[in-house]
């Protein structure tokens, strides 16, 4: 048995933010390109939760999958398959947070319920994650809940850093628009 260390802890945390945002990122080009897809050929009004539920799911796995291999490697370079789990684990964390996430992009007048709803959502599909991982990865480390932990940060890092990039684009704005030569 490997014994988790920190520095595997915190390698672990950003290996999960860097692929929840990459996949986030891969996601929006995705869902971007079906849309103007469907706008130019009449093809309906928009995707499906289910399929963007889906979509989500299978895009942030394949990337925080790919992102966690990378750091798992060096310690337990047998385990196979790793990816796939992850893929699985997104898939069904996002199938059953759908109705907070769901709730979360409702229009509203509160943004920081749709902030709180948001950090919620994700956060617990990291827990449902870790917790998929966790099963299998309790046969090579010692501290197994960590990895619930960890993929809960990082879920949770990932989101704070979009709303915090939201907010600065937002504050740019206002900033330009108060400096704008011609008002």
């Amino acid at each position: 048995m490997v014994k988790s260390a920190p520095p595997l802890f915190r390698r672990w945390v950003v290996s999960n933010s860097l692929g929840v945002l990459g996949g986030l990122a891969l996601g929006h080009v995705a869902s971007s390109i079906w849309l103007s897809y469907q706008a130019s050929h009449n093809a309906g009004a928009a995707i499906n939760p289910l399929g963007m539920v889906l979509m989500f799911g299978l895009l942030t796995g394949a990337t925080i999958g790919l992102a966690q291999w990378d750091v798992l490697r060096r310690y337990q370079p047998r385990l196979k398959g790793w990816v796939m789990i992850t893929i699985l684990g997104m898939v069904t964390g996002h199938l059953i947070m759908m109705p907070l996430g769901s709730e979360a992009i409702a229009p509203s007048d509160d943004p920081w319920a749709a902030f709180i709803l948001t950090i919620l959502n994700w956060t617990g599909v990291g827990v449902l994650l870790g917790f998929g991982q966790s099963l299998l990865l309790k046969r090579y480390f010692t501290q197994w809940w960590c990895w619930i932990l960890a993929s809960s940060l990082g879920a949770f890092f990932a989101t704070l850093a979009i709303f915090t990039a939201m907010l600065g684009i937002a504050l740019l704005r206002v900033i330009q628009e108060k400096n704008h030569p011609l008002r």
